[in-house]
């Protein structure tokens, strides 16, 4: 009985010490010396009271040779061309000799393998 009592005692005594512990670090985090407050409420406060000039969200135009340089197409490819890949042109042929030199186990996963 008496080792019941001692636990309840002790749970009671580490709920309490939690406690007070709780309401020491709210009372220190509420309460600053001289006015003081955090950096983040300040910092927050400096970026909501600060002025932004309007002329500095607008953006300039952008001239029409830029914007049409920018839309230009690519060259179109050869009749024989299948792609383009780092300036080097890939045909049908070279794309069959790659695929010739591959070893069965490849080739076979290829196999099945449809257009598009």
């Amino acid at each position: 009985m008496e080792i019941k009592v001692s636990r309840l005692y002790y749970r009671i005594g580490i709920v309490v010490i939690l406690a007070f512990a709780v309401t020491v670090v709210i009372i220190l985090k509420t309460s600053r010396p001289n006015g003081q407050t955090d950096g983040a409420a300040v910092m927050a406060e400096s970026l909501l009271t600060q002025q932004i000039p309007v002329d500095s969200l607008i953006e300039e135009p952008e001239p029409a040779e830029t914007v049409a340089r920018a839309v230009e197409r690519p060259p179109s490819l050869g009749k024989d061309v299948l792609a383009m890949i780092n300036g080097e042109e890939v045909t049908l042929a070279t794309l069959n000799q790659e695929f010739d030199a591959l070893p069965p186990q490849a080739k076979e996963y290829f196999k099945e393998d449809k257009a598009g």
